[in-house]
């Protein structure tokens, strides 16, 4: 019965009770829907093998669809990962492995978790910068974490590659429908989700294609699935018309070339440059406004420029310290008004101040230094090479998209970081390992 329970049929029909789940979440259904989902959750991660249930993670992504819980929002993914890391820590933390929690990410993870939680001291709203922390250590730590333990035989990492490579095709031809039924070729809002976040997830997806295909060069059936998914992705992406999504994938795709084929990186890097510059040149953001169907008043551009002017100004008046998490706010009109410069540096450092950068600064480059590092020692056609690219190519394509956009949102800013947690894993996955470094693992609760 275990077994059967444990299977990853079972593991998916649960999934897609989950997703039903969250939809009913998104019409705001009240408490009794977030407790059928935390019941269902849990029942998930106790019921069929937690290495399974981590494989859910990136497809569940695509349904950012969230609850507000005093202050907190928690989606069907987080509930996931949270139970996750609970087995985590049960499992591997037990043993004393704590600065292998992460791998070599722990240190600046925990880091950058611990200021924002301290920046509750200097902050006007307390309160907010405790909340900013709590969500920020299930990305940054717990997120990874959950991801690395992975079993090192691949097969589950490869599962969720191509959940979300699966995923994110099912959302670009949604996408393509919905477009044709508005009669609205840019702009098009799927499924509820904003354009923007709709573009970062189907960025994620076609990025993981890229990854699988130059990591693990798929024939047959595969082949064509792969090339037909990437296809209705990508289509999809156009679609939104999220100029950040566009421009972190092409450069997020310059660096997987690069990581994969070193000889290239120049030439790669060289004609990326030229494409943006090309793009932004022909496409500048009042046009691009004007063909989403804003108002030349609130347009997309106006409203980042006086957002990013909004930050500047906080960081001067706060160079050090910053506010607080979770204490910025920009207004961009006399009834609007958002938490976040609409660029990720810029919050980072108006809210946690110059050690709050740079300790992001410190993860983001240890996480790409780490993927350089496993893409020269990875064999090829390995599932922990198409993991490596796939992971490394999530985090880059975010933090891209997040210089023009939000960034710590649902689904998406978790995604980015389940992306640095398979960088992890791929490291851990080649190299050999004594029993003292040893990781911990998923642990199975019977």
């Amino acid at each position: 019965m275990r077994r059967v329970l444990a299977s990853l049929p079972a593991t998916s029909a649960v999934a897609a009770a989950l997703a039903v789940v969250a939809s009913a979440a998104w019409v705001r259904l009240g408490t009794i829907v977030l407790a059928a989902a935390a019941l269902a959750a849990l029942g998930l991660v106790v019921v069929a093998r937690q290495s399974d249930v981590a494989t859910l993670l990136l497809p569940l992504c695509l349904l950012p669809y969230a609850l507000n819980v005093g202050g907190l929002f928690m989606s069907i993914s987080d509930l996931l990962v949270l139970g996750l890391a609970g087995c985590l820590l049960l499992g591997g933390l037990g043993a004393g492995n704590a600065r292998s929690f992460a791998g070599p990410l722990t240190i600046p993870a925990a880091g950058f978790v611990a200021w924002t939680l301290a920046s509750a001291v200097w902050s006007a709203s307390p309160r907010a910068a405790v909340i900013e922390a709590v969500q920020r250590l299930e990305f940054v730590v717990f997120g990874v974490a959950v991801m690395a333990a992975l079993p090192v035989d691949g097969r589950q990492a490869r599962r969720a590659l191509v959940g979300l490579v699966t995923g994110a095709a099912v959302l670009g031809v949604t996408t393509v429908i919905v477009g044709v039924v508005e009669h609205r070729y840019v702009g098009v809002y799927p499924v509820g989700l904003h354009k923007n976040a709709a573009g970062s997830l189907l960025s994620y997806g076609l990025l993981a294609a890229l990854g699988i295909k130059l990591a693990m060069t798929p024939t047959g059936w595969k082949a064509r699935w792969l090339a037909t998914g990437s296809l209705a992705t990508l289509a999809g992406l156009v679609l939104t018309g999220s100029r950040g999504a566009w421009v972190g994938t092409v450069v997020a795709a310059a660096a997987v070339v690069a990581l994969r084929r070193p000889q290239l990186a120049w030439p790669t890097a060289s004609v990326t440059v030229v494409l943006v510059a090309l793009f932004f040149l022909l496409v500048p953001p009042e046009v691009a406004s004007r063909k989403a169907g804003f108002g030349e008043q609130f347009s997309t551009a106006t409203v980042r420029a006086e957002t990013w002017q909004d930050g500047v100004e906080a960081i001067v008046a706060n160079p050090l310290l910053g506010v607080g998490a979770g204490n910025f706010i920009t207004h961009f009109s006399e009834h609007s008004a958002q938490g976040d410069p609409n660029n990720l540096f810029l919050l980072t450092w108006a809210e946690t101040g110059l050690p709050g950068l740079a300790l992001l600064a410190w993860f983001l480059g240890a996480t790409l230094a780490l993927a350089r590092r496993t893409a020269r020692a990875l064999p090829a056609r390995e599932v922990p090479a198409a993991a490596n690219l796939a992971g490394a190519a999530l985090l880059i394509t975010a933090v891209v998209h997040a210089q023009f956009d939000l960034f710590w949102t649902r689904g998406t800013g978790l995604a980015a970081f389940l992306g640095a947690g398979l960088v992890v894993w791929a490291a851990r996955a080649v190299a050999p390992m004594t029993p003292a470094s040893r990781p911990g693992r998923l642990i199975e609760v019977r």
